[in-house]
């Protein structure tokens, strides 16, 4: 069996070792042009970056980073499918470990001339500035964001610190941009956060101490003499609480015991647009004055009218995005709330995935512009959000994280909430499907969904949506009342 697959290993360094990278990746026809659109689509938001005024220049530099994309996504797929072959005549992985490793090492000598040659190409045509600009877009952004957070974490730190704080995240950079994924970019960076909080640790910093000192900091910032916000908030959806779009809301909200409440836009039916009060300004106003009397927050602004809706296939979607973020702006609401719902279920109904990509790439520009974040809530398990995330390519667009999405189909939370990451949860629905209480609930673990978020440093707002018993489902304050109590035995003691 061992020799089968050192016979299939070396088939397969046969079939891969050519003189130029080009020859292994190129593809002599578009085998899916809806793919590339999309890393079309993608490379041209870098370029947009660049401030070149040459169309045709600006054209060409669009194609060199699409096909450095589409290359490397074909480097990869062939890696990943010779090593399947591998562990299928090995018997498995065990015993195909040495022909795999042999096989990554030839893909990553591929992968580094592919990285030269895309660089040699770019230096014919751009500044070195311009070329660190591709190199960002293509992840994500990190270099700054990192770097711009040690600088806030230790404003104290010295120039050659710094020096070496960016060195470590450009090394980062240059490998993180052949990464075949979101995840393994963001894997990539935090291998490389890991090296510079060790390296800080030598230079004397109390990295903990630091991060406590800067969300103090920060908390302060939103008061003076304000208490410390706690990391996690309880709130509860207004139509679940039988108060859809109303002023009493509130007032159950506060009798519940929960923080803040998730407004919804209105229903739908077949109108052009939610059949929303807060289109008045008037009302918009009695919405703010009832939070603040009763000291509560609008945590989200929610679209719910897409659980029984079209998000794919309705003609108007563009206007009740808009109508849904022009109300997120004028009530300084930063969340929406987005189901993909039984109508775009993308599982179910996987044709709907270019219409429902178009339409959430439109919705993520509109939400960037204006500063805000929709939260999309998908049937999809937590490495396909990832990738979707990937096509859709905005930051504008996040995951709405339901805990029932993982329990009804007998996946691991925490293990779904650990692939996901803290940067592309917005906000969660801290429920499952009713029947009980979460506290009796015996297949949702509280404690060690704490512990997890805990330890990938997320924070934010744990919405309660269902979970009611059985045997008084209609009784809003027995249920949402034991439900936001013990949530916030779990989450809200130190």
């Amino acid at each position: 069996m061992i020799s089968q697959a050192s016979i299939s290993l070396l088939v397969c360094i046969a079939a891969l070792s050519v003189p130029e990278p080009a020859k292994v990746v190129t593809v002599p026809e578009d085998p899916d042009p809806a793919y590339t659109k999309v890393l079309a689509e993608r490379a041209q938001k870098i370029v947009d970056t660049l401030g070149i005024e040459d169309g045709a220049a600006a054209a060409q530099v669009r194609d060199l980073i699409a096909d450095q994309y589409r290359s490397l996504s074909v480097l990869h797929d062939t890696r990943d499918t010779h090593i399947r072959a591998v562990e299928a005549l090995a018997g498995g992985k065990q015993g195909a470990e040495p022909a795999a490793e042999a096989m990554q090492d030839l893909t990553n000598a591929l992968q580094g001339r592919l990285h030269a040659q895309f660089l040699r190409k770019l230096s014919a045509l751009l500044t070195a500035e311009q070329i660190d600009k591709v190199k960002d877009g293509m992840t994500y952004g990190l270099v700054p964001i990192t770097y711009n957070g040690f600088l806030e974490m230790l404003p104290e730190l010295t120039a050659e610190q710094k020096q070496t704080i960016l060195a470590y995240l450009i090394e980062a950079r240059e490998i993180a941009m052949d990464a075949g994924s979101s995840n393994a970019k963001h894997a990539v960076f935090g291998k490389y956060k890991g090296r510079i909080n060790n390296y800080l640790s030598e230079q004397g910093y109390d990295l903990k101490k630091a991060s406590e000192a800067r969300n103090a900091k920060n908390q302060a910032s939103q008061g003076v003499g304000a208490p410390a916000a706690p990391r996690y908030k309880i709130g509860v959806c207004d139509w679940m609480i039988l108060k859809r779009q109303t002023l009493g809301a509130f007032g159950r909200t506060s009798e519940i015991g929960a923080q803040g409440v998730e407004v919804d836009m209105g229903s739908l039916g077949q109108r052009e647009t939610f059949d929303s009060k807060l289109a008045d300004s008037a009302v918009r106003e009695q919405f703010l004055n009832e939070a603040k009397k009763f000291n509560l927050e609008i945590c989200s602004i929610a679209m719910s009218g897409f659980y029984a809706q079209s998000f794919a296939e309705r003609p108007t979607v563009p206007r009740m995005i808009q109508d849904c973020i022009d109300t997120m702006k004028a009530m300084n609401v930063r969340i929406a709330f987005l189901p993909l719902g039984v109508m775009s279920d993308l599982t179910k109904r996987p044709e709907l995935r270019p219409a429902v990509v178009e339409r959430l790439k439109a919705a993520g520009a509109l939400a960037e512009k204006a500063g805000v974040i929709i939260g999309i809530e998908t049937s999809l398990d937590a490495a396909g959000e990832v990738n979707l995330l990937d096509e859709i390519g905005s930051p504008g667009i996040r995951i709405y994280y339901n805990f029932a999405n993982a329990l009804q189909n007998g996946r691991d939370l925490c293990s779904e909430l650990e692939t996901l990451g803290p940067e592309r949860i917005c906000q969660i629905h801290c429920t499952d499907e009713d029947g009980v209480w979460l506290e009796n609930n015996k297949r949702l673990d509280m404690v060690k969904v704490k512990q997890t978020l805990d330890k990938m440093g997320w924070s934010g707002w744990l919405v309660l949506e269902r979970s009611r018993s059985a045997e008084r489902s209609r009784d809003v304050i027995y249920n949402f009342g034991a439900n936001a109590r013990y949530v916030k035995s779990i989450f809200q003691t130190s």
